[in-house]
């Protein structure tokens, strides 16, 4: 609880006991803003953000963020075009057949894109794809 005394100093109340804060004298506002300058001098040389950088950098970041949502979506609903899945069916033809063994360099599924559109899930595969298509696109 609060109440204001004067204009110098405001009193309130914790557990039965009253504390008062009072305004600054002019010495302790100077002593203060001479450790600010400190503060703020040493955090410049370490390399820390301005307030200006920091809000530079959330503004990127939620805009960052928005993109990323937005591709995201995007990208489910490019799935269900025309473009994607010609895309799709282009990708599973050629990983089905460049998925292979290292040492014989024997084609991993044996039946082509058939057997691979049926063992999709299978866990050699789902890595491979996407190694796959990390190697593809650069």
């Amino acid at each position: 609880m609060s109440k204001e005394n004067t204009s110098t100093k405001r009193t309130f109340v914790v557990d039965g006991t009253t504390y008062a804060v009072r305004r600054p004298t002019v010495l302790e506002i100077r002593l203060a803003d001479e450790r600010r300058s400190l503060s703020f001098n040493k955090a410049l040389q370490r390399g820390d953000l301005l307030r200006e950088q920091l809000d530079t950098a959330l503004e990127m970041s939620d805009t960052r963020a928005g993109m990323v949502s937005m591709l995201g979506s995007r990208s489910e609903l490019d799935s269900n075009t025309c473009e994607g899945k010609a895309d799709s069916a282009r990708f599973n033809s050629l990983f089905s057949s460049c998925l292979v063994y290292e040492e014989s360099g024997e084609v991993y599924f044996k039946g082509g894109l058939d057997e691979y559109l049926e063992k999709q899930e299978d866990n050699v595969a789902s890595v491979g794809a996407t190694e796959f298509y990390y190697l593809i696109s650069g």
